[in-house]
């Protein structure tokens, strides 16, 4: 939620300066090679229902202005019509290079209370080395790695035939089907 009650601020965004921005929140965001970032966004009132939005990457501002800006209803709700989302941002990553990051506000409030976060999430990970495995009974075969992310990898499969003495072996239990075993029938566990 952003106050409705707070006043504009007439000095000009500096992110070092917290007279001059209204609130602030950050979160973690990660890059394709699992860099992280942290992202924060600074809110400055601009007028009777209308806010700028200004952000940083690691601490070193993002842009020469702000780079978003949302409107609300009267109602306290987002103004979709006249508030572009996602507002998309332009962030420095690991490699030297930028990533767009997606913020969506759409869920944003402006009500007569101080300012909060309820919501806030993000769909990266930073880079992890495989931690174990885990497969179902039904033969999926799980993923857990070093940085909390869970994954399917696959899963087994099995063939049955109508006939499994035909089958062709390869020596060392491994089997190969063959015409007199019949048609494979694939399946899972």
């Amino acid at each position: 939620n952003l106050d409705s009650r707070v006043e504009v601020k007439a000095a000009a965004f500096d992110l070092n300066d917290p007279t001059t921005y209204n609130s602030a929140t950050s979160l973690r965001v990660y890059d394709a090679q699992g860099g992280d970032t942290t992202l924060a966004l600074y809110f400055c009132k601009a007028g009777p229902d209308s806010w700028s939005v200004f952000a940083s990457a690691n601490g070193d501002q993002i842009g020469a202005g702000a780079v978003g800006q949302v409107a609300f209803l009267p109602s306290g709700k987002v103004d979709t019509t006249a508030t572009p989302m996602p507002i998309t941002i332009g962030v420095p990553n690991a490699a030297g290079g930028i990533d767009n990051v997606e913020v969506d506000m759409t869920d944003t409030t402006q009500y007569g209370s101080v300012f909060g976060v309820n919501h806030l999430s993000q769909d990266g990970f930073s880079a992890g080395r495989l931690a174990s495995y885990s497969i179902s009974d039904e033969g999926i075969i799980t993923a857990r790695y070093t940085n909390g992310e869970t994954r399917a990898q696959g899963q087994i499969a099995l063939a049955n035939f109508s006939d499994p003495e035909g089958l062709a072996a390869l020596g060392g239990h491994v089997w190969a089907g063959a015409a007199e075993a019949g048609v494979a029938m694939d399946g899972s566990p």
